[in-house]
């Protein structure tokens, strides 16, 4: 499901996005993709359980690809799935998954040596989906943001602790504009 709309609040982990004068409460992996005022498309997943309705959203349709492929993993959830995306960026995630190299998934929370084979074995089934909308070079343009970052003067620390919140689908220029959202919130 796609829902269209201007972004009207943002909360820690959620969005408020108002379609035809609804405002719908999204649970995101980060804040910093969205921009109070602006219009997205954001990609969401709808869950309904007993007592809870809960929507999950993403910039992008390979965040919501992953996402939905993490689910379907037996002893993951929505929780963990968020998790992942909240601290690998998609570049991570699929390079590691090219490698056969599920260490990188033992840093998540909850996440163990199992779960991170089964999660290497079920992104590689959807590696093929999203090879060509991940950008090979992202680690190189990671590079020249953080020099251009540095020399408007942000510290290298700073600089260092954005690299999730980059997206592969957009340009530098509009990284650049995340990168410093996302220093000044966090």
């Amino acid at each position: 499901m796609i829902i269209n709309g201007q972004i009207t609040g943002l909360e820690e982990n959620f969005i408020f996005v108002k379609n035809n004068n609804i405002t719908y409460e999204i649970e995101t992996p980060n804040t910093a993709f969205f921009e109070v005022g602006k219009e997205y498309d954001v990609f969401c997943r709808f869950f309904l359980k007993e007592d809870t309705m809960r929507i999950f959203g993403f910039i992008d349709r390979i965040n919501l690809l992953v996402f939905n492929t993490l689910n379907n993993i037996t002893g993951i959830g929505p929780k963990i799935s968020l998790n992942i995306l909240r601290m690998l960026t998609i570049n991570e995630i699929f390079s590691s998954v090219k490698n056969n190299d599920n260490s990188i998934f033992l840093n998540i929370p909850l996440v163990n040596e199992s779960t991170s084979i089964q999660i290497v074995s079920k992104l590689k089934k959807i590696l093929h989906k999203c090879e060509d909308k991940i950008d090979p070079l992202l680690f190189t343009n990671f590079t020249l943001i953080k020099n251009i970052l540095k020399s408007i003067g942000y510290q290298e620390k700073d600089i260092t602790n954005i690299y999730t919140l980059l997206i592969p689908s957009m340009s530098i220029e509009e990284n650049i504009k995340i990168a410093i959202k996302g220093m000044k919130n966090g």
